[in-house]
């Protein structure tokens, strides 16, 4: 009994451990497989991201363009413009993404103030591109780049602001009818 005993024990450990180098092998394939769908995953990812995009307002999709360029060509700007005109063009990109988004979600009437307040911002970020380009914060190529970016940001801002108050004077009409 103990020789029967003996060799089940074996059997059971020999059995333990195929289990456990099955195991290992799996976490092992697992990590491959895991490894492997990382840049799948961020493709994915980056498919959604588009997808999502696609689907906004042109002018927040133009205004978050102008936000990442600025944020991508200021990470190499001199060290004695990061705290004034860098910071400026950074707060004043990010504010006029900020005030889209606010304002999309607005009714009409109340769409066009914020709408205005994002122009004002759009020329006030012109102004300080300008400036940056002047002083060496931004390269020439940097400044035609983002003056391409504004101005399409421009464009389309001033559709919607005009589809905006179209809308509102409709509405107006449509009340003073009602009365």
């Amino acid at each position: 009994m103990d020789i029967k005993q003996q060799e089940m024990n074996l059997d059971c450990n020999n059995s333990i451990s195929e289990n456990k180098d099955n195991a290992e092998g799996l976490n092992n394939t697992s990590v491959e497989k895991a490894s492997k769908k990382k840049p799948q995953d961020f493709a994915k990812l980056a498919y959604y991201a588009k997808k999502e995009r696609m689907q906004e307002l042109a002018v927040i999709t133009n205004g978050k363009k102008l936000c990442e360029y600025i944020y991508t060509i200021t990470q190499n700007s001199p060290k004695k413009f990061r705290w004034s005109l860098v910071a400026k063009l950074q707060d004043c990109s990010f504010e006029y993404v900020r005030k889209l988004y606010y304002a999309n979600e607005l009714p009409p009437r109340a769409r066009i103030v914020t709408l205005l307040e994002a122009q004002s911002l759009i020329k006030i970020l012109d102004f300080n591109c300008q400036m940056s380009k002047s002083c060496g914060a931004i390269t020439h190529k940097q400044f035609n780049h983002i003056a391409e970016l504004i101005y399409d940001c421009r464009v389309t801002l001033r559709g919607w602001t005009k589809n905006a108050s179209a809308a509102s004077a409709l509405k107006v009409e449509a009340d003073t009818k009602n009365e």
